[in-house]
């Protein structure tokens, strides 16, 4: 398994325990003190966490307890899942609720959550960190007991005092380690920084490196950040697009299965034995411009404009969406206007055409990928 580029770690000395209750305090970090490497427990967490988006399973389709359950996927998956029973139950989600899971193969990962969205309360939803040996259910107000720090190298991101002008595909580049601090703190647990109040992480400039400290789970999001910051904008994107009739709950049942917007939902949702094909086409277009594919036959006329952007400090592709399809093949006239964002170098989405009561269900389907 390999670590996202931005997982460039480091470790403290061991922090003392925190309080058994109330809010757990912002962990001390010494800037005189640089981290000791000593990073495998915190490197086998991230990587227990990409296992879990990794490795597919199929629990069976039956009422089951919760507590069977994940006794199930975890000998399913290979993977140990660990629950805080004594914090899921200030939550409302107990040992003996009773869950039905869905019998589709999907990624452990999402096997787990479409469980836990069967049980406990909406005001708060449990947390699923990684642990060295596999799993952790807990909730926000303990995961932060587990916070390691990571040491993340950032000179690269810097803007160099020397650069005379940015090339317009380079990468986005920042005046300094502060900029890059708010856009982690804008984009990743927004609301559970110890600097606005929460309880999960905190974030400590180091000499052209952060220094956080913070559960696997958040260290994995702000690695996969700072590895797309690093991506310079693609000169021309291949964009495959087809549009097919299904039903709206199977879609949703095959995008969960193998993760919402991704190519590997498209592809399935595509290859379906329940997908009718309507149309399918492929366009290969500069960011910054706009292409039209058009097509027609005895039952059904097809306009299809993509005008993808790039978001210079997302990362990402913003891309304009404008289709019209007309004709017997889709009941009638059709149209969808939207803008979605593409994560490069390569992504897809999945987009539901609004229906009339008389108009059969139809989705539109796109993968990008930077050419």
């Amino acid at each position: 398994m390999i670590i996202p580029i931005g997982l460039l770690v480091g470790m403290m000395a061991i922090m003392p325990p925190p309080p058994e209750s109330g809010r757990v305090p912002a962990p001390e970090i010494d800037a005189t003190v640089a981290p000791r490497l000593t990073p495998d427990p915190v490197v086998r967490s991230i990587q227990r966490l990409q296992d879990a988006e990794r490795i597919r399973v199929s629990p069976p389709a039956r009422e089951l307890r919760l507590e069977d359950v994940l006794e199930i996927l975890a000998g399913l998956g290979g993977l140990r899942i660990d629950a805080d029973w004594t914090a899921l139950g200030t939550i409302g989600i107990h040992p003996d609720d009773r869950v039905t899971p869905d019998p589709q193969p999907g990624s452990l990962r999402i096997v787990l959550d479409q469980i836990l969205a069967q049980v406990g309360a909406d005001y708060e939803r449990p947390v699923i960190d990684g642990s060295p040996d596999g799993l952790r259910l807990t909730t926000v107000g303990n995961v932060g007991r587990h916070a390691s720090p990571l040491l993340h190298p950032v000179s690269d991101l810097i803007e160099s005092q020397t650069l005379l002008a940015a090339s317009g595909s380079a990468p986005t580049t920042f005046q300094n380690e502060g900029e890059i601090i708010a856009l982690i703190r804008d984009l990743i647990i927004t609301d559970h920084w110890y600097e606005v109040g929460g309880s999960i992480g905190q974030i400590e400039s180091r000499p052209r490196s952060l220094l956080i400290m913070a559960p696997s789970f958040v260290q994995l999001e702000v690695g996969r950040l700072l590895q797309s910051l690093r991506i310079a904008r693609p000169d021309r994107v291949a964009f495959s697009i087809s549009v097919v009739g299904m039903k709206a709950s199977e879609i949703d049942r095959i995008r969960l299965a193998h993760g919402p917007e991704t190519p590997a939902s498209v592809i399935a949702i595509r290859r379906s034995p329940l997908a009718v094909g309507v149309f399918t086409g492929e366009m290969n277009i500069e960011p910054g411009s706009s292409a039209t594919i058009e097509a027609s036959n005895a039952s059904l006329e097809t306009s299809i404009t993509l005008t993808p952007v790039w978001d210079a400090v997302r990362h990402r592709l913003r891309c304009g969406i404008r289709a019209t399809l007309v004709g017997a093949a889709v009941g009638g006239t059709r149209k969808i206007e939207t803008e979605i964002d593409l994560d490069m170098p390569v992504t897809g989405s999945v987009m539901l055409v609004p229906a009339l009561a008389d108009q059969s269900p139809l989705a539109v389907l796109l993968t990008a990928r930077a050419e």
